[in-house]
């Protein structure tokens, strides 16, 4: 069995501790994100799963890593989380402290939403995908039949949460495995230190609300597929979904019934991982990223300009343009430009981007100026210090539908932030011009009016 390495602490920009370890060496490093399930202080005391990890160790160099919110990193609370952001700032954080420039990534259910959703919007740090029994969206609707009914998801919830750390969940997700008792109590003490029930069932709830459908076409690395035909818990239909709207995605499809990576036939799974990362290439250039489009603009700022005279007005708008790149600067986000009466940014994290939209929207009566905004998450172009594409014109189109002191976001947004505590009001369905189809629109609940 191999040994447990050391475990180290990479510190997140807020100040969260995030427990990684690095073992072997190799011409490529490999990111393996652990489940809240299995943390990673406790994953090489199983034999199945120290083999199969010792085998990525002996083709590359291995990274590991627990997530905020379960195992040896912090604990946070998850009602101010934003959600998958922060997950993903978690991946790019433990890649960091680790010095690696770009990686492989190995995770398997849950945790491959942050993974896929990194992917996109950092492809320049990752050289290719390999996802245990994937899913984009566990929630039942058009385009995900196969998935759980939305009456039944918080009884599902509820459910986890009852059974996490106790044993029904284990005869759900590593059947071939539940009778044999050493693995039990090993399979048992790794649920309840991976994160309390109350903990866990809210890090659960987060997932399931989560929808990255409109996130897969913008994943570039090669990306391979695995799911075990008799999975219980990740249905038939999630993985194909995702093979059939990644551009270079493979599923492969084997026998068995479990869902745990480290259950069933562990070697015809990691047979199939390791042939795979040792035989694909480096991603693409990286000149087509995922990014969230924060669109602002100055309510009658012709009127205002008139009003106020050239000289007025001109320096009126060198304090908004300060402003606004205070704003992008703090929620880290990237000024494209300012348009005169407006500004253009991108953001790698649609939460940020919405708080800073609404630190923009609070802090312009201040200057005496009133300001919309509007954002849409979408591929970009990026074209030297210019950004372009038809998100950047649905980002546009979407602020100039925004009421004075308004932040309104298209609907690719709002299943981005689940359990960011962001709350949305509809606006209903528009057509945008020059953008093919309809779009949902919802304004940013932000508890106060924000021209006051």
């Amino acid at each position: 069995m191999a040994q447990a390495p050391e475990t180290r602490y990479a510190i997140a920009r807020e100040g969260h501790h995030l427990a990684y370890q690095v073992t072997g060496s190799g011409p490529r490093d490999i990111l393996f994100v652990a489940e809240e399930r299995s943390p990673i202080d406790l994953i090489w005391d199983d034999p199945l799963a120290a083999r199969a990890l010792g085998r990525l160790a002996s083709i590359g160099r291995l990274i590991l890593c627990d997530m905020r919110a379960w195992g040896s990193s912090d604990s946070v609370d998850l009602q101010d989380l934003p959600a998958l952001q922060a997950w993903t700032d978690d991946i790019l954080t433990v890649l960091d402290a680790a010095e690696s420039e770009s990686a492989a990534i190995v995770a398997s259910s849950e945790p491959c939403l942050p993974v896929m959703l990194f992917a996109a919007t950092n492809p320049s740090r990752v050289d290719s995908l390999a996802l245990v029994n994937p899913f984009a969206r566990y929630i039942r609707g058009p385009d995900t039949p196969f998935g759980m009914p939305e009456e039944s998801a918080e009884r599902y919830v509820q459910l986890y949460r009852e059974t996490v750390g106790r044993g029904p969940l284990l005869d759900w997700v590593a059947p071939s495995r539940a009778g044999d008792p050493l693995f039990r109590r090993w399979y048992l003490r790794s649920e309840r230190l991976g994160g309390g029930p109350g903990e866990a069932s809210a890090v659960y709830r987060v997932f399931m609300r989560s929808d990255l459908l409109g996130v897969l076409p913008s994943i570039q690395a090669p990306t391979l597929l695995l799911r075990r035909r008799g999975d219980r818990h990740v249905r038939d239909g999630h993985a194909r979904l995702i093979a059939e709207r990644v551009p270079d995605a493979r599923l492969v499809e084997l026998e068995g019934d479990d869902n745990a990576w480290f259950s069933g036939d562990v070697d015809a799974l990691f047979d199939e991982i390791e042939q795979f990362l040792t035989g694909v290439g480096r991603a693409g250039s990286g000149n087509r990223v995922l990014s969230t489009i924060l669109f602002t603009d100055i309510v009658s700022s012709t009127e205002r300009a008139a009003a106020l005279g050239d000289a007025a007005w001109t320096a009126r708008l060198e304090a908004h343009d300060e402003m606004i790149a205070a704003h992008v600067g703090a929620f880290q986000g990237r000024l494209v430009k300012t348009t005169g009466d407006g500004a253009l940014a991108i953001f790698d994290g649609p939460a940020r981007a919405i708080h800073c939209a609404l630190g923009i929207a609070r802090a312009a009566p201040a200057l005496d100026l009133a300001v919309r905004a509007g954002l849409h998450t979408g591929e970009i172009e990026l074209r030297g210090d210019d950004v372009g594409g038809m998100a950047v014109h649905i980002g546009a189109r979407v602020a100039a539908l925004a009421e004075p002191g308004q932040v309104l976001v298209s609907g690719a947004v709002p299943p981005l932030v689940s359990g960011s505590g962001l709350a949305f009001d509809p606006r209903g369905t528009h057509e945008l011009k020059g953008v093919p189809d309809p779009w949902p629109l919802f304004a940013v609940a932000d508890g106060r009016r924000l021209t006051e």
